[in-house]
């Protein structure tokens, strides 16, 4: 997946508007680019051989010094620096790294909450780059852009020659000029679009909402600049309101700025408490963080994270299970217990580099340094991330999604069907959950989207074969009858995952309106296993209380 207009930058791991969507940003050049800039470009050579502690730098600059003047290769200092990088990096944790200007820039339009595009989320689809989902109040939105409409060239280059990233490219190169795009829509008809890209805002809360029952509902997906005072005005409406508990939702929220989140916790816990503890290079380093308001929100309050809430997410949550405050509810979350500052250097770039760990009111070091490198490294080959850091309350394991699921989540399936019916919408509840499905298989039969199989691919293969070469009438049959078969197998798992997909359009759907419908809500907190559990925890207070007891805790 990919987003025109800006490359995921953030402590660990996101997905972003307009750039490459990957979970963790795995840089491993600063480290060793910023050694050498020092010792060649700052500090004296001298002044580093009176110290053992420089004398590794030292010989890393000699050697860079003899390479470059002796080998025949065509080889420049920047290109020694990140191969050197490479080796240098991985004796530290795998969230330093050297940022390029473009890198750093991006990184700081993120931190703000904002970037330079058109609000577009691509996809490449079969060859195509295809549009997954507008941002609203974008230039995309305003110029008419729809999920599911098709690329077809920007400024006079073919979608077929260019990579997301280099579509991406041609975004952010435009500098507020208008940008000429050829866009097909999905039943086939063209137009042209001249669009400017300008600043677009994220919004880091993407779903809010109270159910019919009185439970409040805060999708928080990145800890932005200023999102703590937007989580306060948030929390104080659902106060108002009178609901009966919060559901904080912070699954793949992967961090973000640490005062951020101590300013959450203080809507929850007393003036002056403790949320976390940052430990530098010495003691001297050290430092705490406390709140500085009074609290404006007193019900149960239930935390629901996986593994891939990260960083600020787990200072916070950690911080509101050891005031007596939450009950965590979810998966074992990512385990990243270092802070990063980030060090300009002169070419424009920067060094982030983890300057302190965090510990957590009770004393708890989350995430392990070493760990984390090898899980990285197993994530980058391809694996499976397993959360290191702060272990649930309640557990709820992971709902793996089957084929249809996955395809369309992957490819913005869900995110079209949604914005399609906007105006129509097959449901009102949980109660429509049938006719609402048999819609989504017309539609989906319309299209003639089918998920990857073994089946299909060796029907599709058949097929190309037919059209290829002259074919008997028993081999047509065959053809005829395997694709009647793989039909039918698929419409099968289609209706087994029907819970997963449901769950993945109410989620959709809410996320594109502008108020969310308490019954809507339900409906989708119904189908979400970690939702359900936190809405039940909520409705049985005699629970609630017994789980924060065991825990050794009592509600204010």
């Amino acid at each position: 997946m990919c987003s025109m207009g800006m490359i995921t930058q953030t402590d660990t791991s996101a997905t972003g508007w307009e750039r490459q969507s990957r979970r963790g940003e795995l840089t491993k050049r600063g480290v060793v680019i910023a050694l050498i800039v020092v010792a060649l470009l700052i500090v004296s050579l001298e002044w580093l051989r009176t110290s053992d502690r420089y004398q590794g730098a030292v010989e890393l600059t000699a050697t860079a010094r003899i390479i470059l003047t002796n080998s025949p290769l065509d080889v420049d200092a920047e290109t020694i620096a990140q191969a050197a990088a490479d080796g240098l990096t991985s004796v530290l944790d795998p969230y330093s790294g050297y940022l390029t200007p473009t890198e750093l820039n991006l990184l700081t339009e993120e931190t703000a909450g904002a970037y330079h595009g058109l609000g577009v989320e691509i996809r490449r689809r079969e060859g195509r780059i295809y549009i997954i989902d507008v941002m609203p109040q974008s230039p995309a939105e305003e110029a008419g852009l729809r999920p599911g409409d098709r690329i077809v060239s920007v400024d006079g280059q073919t979608s077929f020659d260019l990579s997301p990233d280099e579509l991406v490219g041609i975004v952010r190169g435009a500098d507020n000029e208008p940008i000429d795009m050829t866009i097909m829509a999905p039943d086939g008809i063209e137009r042209q679009l001249s669009i400017i890209p300008r600043d677009v805002a994220i919004d880091p809360f993407p779903l809010v909402g109270v159910t019919r029952s009185g439970i409040g509902y805060i999708r928080w997906e990145h800890f932005t600049n200023g999102s703590g005072d937007r989580l306060a005005a948030l929390v104080e409406e659902l106060r108002v309101e009178e609901t009966v508990g919060l559901i904080l939702d912070l699954r793949g929220n992967p961090g973000g700025i640490v005062s951020e989140a101590v300013t959450a916790a203080g809507l929850f816990q007393e003036r002056q408490s403790l949320v976390c503890t940052l430990v530098g290079a010495s003691a001297e380093d050290s430092v705490e963080f406390r709140t500085s308001a009074l609290p404006i929100y007193q019900e149960p309050l239930v935390i629901v994270q996986d593994e891939l809430s990260s960083s600020a997410a787990e200072i916070l949550a950690a911080s509101l299970r050891d005031a007596d405050r939450a009950v965590i509810v979810g998966r074992r979350s990512f385990g990243k217990g270092w802070v990063q500052n980030v060090f300009p250097l002169s070419n424009g770039g920067g060094l982030r580099l983890s300057t302190a760990y965090y510990i957590t009111p009770s004393g708890e070091r989350i995430g392990n340094p070493h760990r984390a490198r090898v899980q990285f490294d197993s994530l980058v080959a391809g694996g499976h991330w397993v959360g290191t850091g702060l272990a649930a309350d309640i557990e709820v394991p992971e709902s793996g999604g089957g084929p249809w699921e996955q395809m369309m989540m992957r490819e913005g399936i869900a995110t079209e069907y949604v914005v399609a019916h906007a105006d129509r919408w097959p449901a009102t509840g949980v109660e429509d959950s049938s006719r609402m499905m048999r819609d989504l298989a017309r539609w989906m039969s319309g299209r003639d989207l089918r998920p990857e199989g073994t089946g299909q691919s060796i029907l599709e293969l058949l097929s190309d074969s037919a059209s290829d070469f002259q074919i008997s009438h028993n081999h047509g049959r065959l053809i005829r009858e395997l694709r009647d078969a793989v039909d039918e197998d698929n419409w099968l798992r289609f209706r087994r995952e029907a819970p997963g997909i449901l769950r993945h359009l109410w989620e959709e759907r809410l996320r594109h309106v502008e108020v969310a419908d308490p019954g809507e809500l339900e409906a989708m907190i119904e189908l979400d296993p970690s939702l359900a559990a936190a809405r039940d925890l909520i409705e049985q207070p005699e629970r609630f209380q017994s789980i924060l007891a065991g825990l050794g805790k009592t509600l204010p």
